[in-house]
């Protein structure tokens, strides 16, 4: 860019320099008041250029410019009198980071005035600013950090600006390595405001090697303060971590958001009653609801995360898990009145338990969807390990049936087996009365069946007690962890540590005693309603719906195994009963938990 030309104020006559006729002397006193300065003193009293300003070619820095010495230089531009021009800035990206973000951090706002100053001083134009919001210098994916990087790859910025080289990165060395690499390729400049860190320095590698291990080691030093807070606000109970939706953080304590705790109730009570989570997520979306951070989308996982996060019930969770005391062995409580009761909670989590299951790889699959087809869809399984997939009638059948779902799925595929669906409704019925009538209160069987029956006419009380018993089996496995600990794995030696041992052990058998309290106080379950009459039973079987009928045949059984009879004889229901040709083994109730 060639030098700004600053055009000549006309000189009057007897005016060699243009000075409009004034003496020397007179041009070195300042003007009268009142007196307008005369247009040459503008140039004249001009500030000192900055030190990016760019003189003359071959003229050494300092040396005052005469008319002479103009004219030799520019013979162009002899006779005009001219102004020193202004250098091209150089262009710079910016790169700003904060691990937490909060409302009241400004922190992202200081760096980029401090860099900005810094590039205006040693004249660099910023050219983009990109920031890190919340994010971690150990991140592997930190996209404002890779955009600041392919600015330097693509030449779009020849200097790249950071307030510290901390806020660069904390990955230590490799992370070094990567930057590196970017600033030999390109040949781009990289500085910092706050360590004064340059790459056109000679002993910049050694000093970034230095700065980037102390980072490193600055980062794993805050992780374990951070850690042992936590630790020990789990001890205390209190809550230092973002708010969960539903909840408003109070003094270090949880308290109920008075406009999303109801929100909470509600997506509970839809879930228990077996409203997909997709569904859910659709209609927080629909009603503008807004999530936790602000956003205005839910999402599936968002929905599931908080019907799992035992926090709704008032407990500090880890990993999905409620958190216990090291000493007592109790849940640690966050919150003094929580969303949800225990037996709410264990409820809840039983619902959303039913809507996966066990596939025949062993990974987790969905148990619910849509409408059942049939009310023994998910029941009839095939000996291969496949459940057997409900067929409707198609042309000419007058009735469904059931196939093996792996039937020519793969080269693994087994022979394949169909079941008309009379023959497998005429053997459940049939099943589900000779069970039921065959039943002697107090057995394990009766119990199994009483025990879904309860949970079904009241599903509060079952939940209280099953949340009862499994305190019990809790408190029995510590104090069998505890037995293990002292007299197998040889823990707590020394006197001292028989006194702690002694200790932990004693609460131990007092959690267990006042949890078979607990379970003890709840009646045997002894009434099952009419399902031990048989004229009952029957007409509930045959005269109610696909949903009424489905309910009385998983109260009985778990999965029924169908194969090809092999020409075996007719045999009790303890065992297998050919059928038009086919095997029923039933599971009963009780017996896939055993």
């Amino acid at each position: 860019m060639p030098p700004l030309l600053v055009p000549p104020h006309p000189a009057r006559r007897g005016c060699r320099r243009g000075h409009a006729g004034r003496s020397r002397r007179a041009r070195r006193r300042p003007a009268r008041p009142g007196r307008h300065p005369h247009p040459g003193d503008r140039l004249r009293l001009q500030p000192r250029q900055p030190e990016h300003v760019r003189l003359p070619p071959g003229r050494p820095a300092g040396q005052r410019a005469g008319r002479g010495a103009a004219a030799r230089l520019h013979p162009e531009r002899r006779g005009t009198r001219y102004s020193v021009g202004v250098e091209e800035l150089t262009p710079a990206s910016a790169y700003v980071r904060i691990s937490v973000l909060t409302e009241e951090s400004d922190s992202l706002a200081r760096q980029e005035h401090a860099i900005r100053q810094f590039a205006k001083l040693r004249g660099f134009d910023v050219v983009e600013v990109r920031r890190d919001e919340g994010v971690s210098g150990v991140a592997k994916v930190r996209p404002a950090y890779e955009k600041w990087l392919d600015d330097a790859r693509s030449g779009r910025a020849k200097v790249l600006l950071a307030y510290h080289m901390d806020r660069v990165s904390r990955g230590g060395l490799v992370a070094l390595a990567s930057l590196l690499t970017v600033l030999d390729a390109t040949g781009a400049r990289l500085m910092t405001v706050a360590d004064g860190t340059d790459s056109d320095s000679p002993a910049f590698r050694l000093t970034a090697a230095v700065v980037a291990e102390v980072a490193s080691a600055e980062h794993k030093s805050i992780r374990r303060r951070v850690t042992d807070r936590h630790a020990s606000d789990r001890r205390n109970g209190y809550w230092t971590m973002p708010r969960p939706f539903g909840y408003v953080v109070e003094r270090g304590r949880l308290v109920p958001h008075p406009a999303e705790a109801p929100i909470v109730r509600t997506l509970v009570e839809r879930a228990t009653d077996g409203e997909s989570l997709r569904g859910l997520a659709a209609w927080l979306t629909a009603e503008g609801v807004p999530t936790s951070r602000g956003g205005d989308a839910w999402g599936m996982t968002s929905i599931r995360r908080m019907l799992r996060n035992p926090v709704l019930a008032g407990w500090y969770p880890h990993n999905g898990q409620a958190v216990r005391d090291d000493e007592t062995g109790e849940r640690v409580s966050v919150s003094d009145a929580p969303i949800l009761t225990p037996a709410e909670w264990v409820t809840l989590q039983a619902a959303l338990d039913a809507r996966v299951k066990t596939g025949p790889t062993g990974r987790l699959v969905p148990a619910v969807g849509g409408e059942r087809k049939h009310e023994l869809s998910g029941l009839l399984w095939h000996s291969c390990g496949y459940t057997l997939a409900y067929n409707s009638p198609r042309g000419r059948q007058r009735t469904g049936r059931f196939g093996c779902g792996r039937n020519g799925a793969n080269r693994n595929a087994c022979a394949g087996i169909w079941v008309n669906e009379k023959t497998a409704e005429e053997w459940a019925e049939h099943a589900v009365m000779t069970r039921l009538a065959a039943l002697e209160p107090g057995s394990d069987a009766f119990e199994a069946v009483a025990s879904r029956w309860l949970a079904r006419m009241d599903p509060t009380d079952d939940a209280e007690r099953r949340a009862a018993r499994e305190a019990v089996t809790v408190a029995e496995a510590e104090a069998a962890d505890l037995e293990a600990a002292r007299y197998e794995r040889g823990e707590f030696p020394g006197p001292a540590g028989l006194t702690r041992w002694q200790k932990l052990y004693n609460r131990a058998l007092a959690r267990l005693d006042a949890a078979n309290t607990v379970l003890g106080a709840f009646p045997d379950v002894t009434d099952v309603g009419g399902l031990a009459d048989p004229a009952i039973l029957a007409e509930a079987l045959h005269g109610g719906g696909r949903a009424a009928r489905r309910d009385l045949f998983t109260l009985v059984l778990d999965r029924v195994t169908v194969d090809r009879a092999e020409g075996a004889g007719r045999v009790g229901l303890g065992g297998r009963t050919p059928a038009d040709g086919f095997v029923f083994v039933p599971t009963w109730a009780g017996e896939g938990d055993a």
